[in-house]
This record gives C-alpha cells, structure tokens and sequence, in this order.
C-alpha cells in the first residue's frame, strides 16, 4: 500500500477528498522514546483498517493523535 498522506489542514491541496470515513483516534504505545510518531503510526494503522488513504485535521495532544480519515484520488 502506498504511503499515507496526513495533514494538519482540512483539505489537500491539488488532492479531492471522495470519501468521509470518520474520525480516528489513537494512543502511544507503552514505553516509546517518541510518543508522537507511535501514536501518529497507530493513528495510520487504524485510519487503513478502515479503508482510508489519508488523514486530514491531525493533532496530537497528551499520548493521543486524533484526525479524520479520508479517500483522495
């Protein structure tokens, strides 16, 4: 599978989202020396299980990444 596009903003430019698949949101996982990219890695195993290629509106705060997964073309 190809890599996966996040972005803080709520649009990509140049991209058209197709699909809405909701928000997801992920923890850190235990005893990491970079809590943001575990969190952000399992934030973009779980937008995949849904079908997404991309995450618009990331944040992270406190352990927690959050976005909505979409579908660009």
């Amino acid at each position: 599978m190809g890599e996966m596009l996040i972005v803080t903003t709520n649009d990509i430019p140049g991209k058209k989202i197709t699909k809405v698949l909701g928000l997801v949101e992920a923890r850190c996982s235990y005893f990491v020396r970079d809590e943001e990219k575990s969190a952000r890695e399992n934030l973009e195993k779980k937008a995949r299980e849904m079908g997404a290629n991309a995450i618009v509106g990331y944040n992270y705060y406190k352990m927690k990444a959050r976005g909505t997964a979409v579908v660009i073309e």
